[in-house]
């Protein structure tokens, strides 16, 4: 199982390096562009991910457009995860925390 969750987590974090890499990449094409760098990239991207972005760097190309969309779409899974863990973690606290009767 742990093996597993590994193999997940490697298989996202090499996808949203991918994605960063790509929207440096398409971005770096044009002159009007403020995400000039990969670090950049990276900021945007955790910025859209965590909320909703603060409008200093935005992307230009019709493909960086693509990609910032993406990252809106994987913002709204990180939060569902983030959700059921933590809903996840309340039953269990309540099944532990239950009363017996008897």
């Amino acid at each position: 199982m742990k093996k597993r969750i590994a193999i997940y987590a490697g298989s996202a974090l090499a996808f949203y390096t991918l994605l960063v890499a790509a929207l440096t990449y398409f971005e770096s094409m044009s002159s009007a562009a403020s995400i000039t760098s990969f670090s950049k990239a990276l900021l945007y991207s955790i910025v859209v991910i965590t909320t909703r972005t603060y409008g200093d760097l935005f992307p230009v190309t019709v493909y960086g457009r693509i990609i910032g969309m993406i990252f809106l779409v994987l913002s709204l899974v990180f939060y569902c995860f983030v959700i059921a863990a933590i809903i996840s973690g309340v039953i269990s606290l309540k099944r532990k925390w239950k009363p017996r009767q008897g």
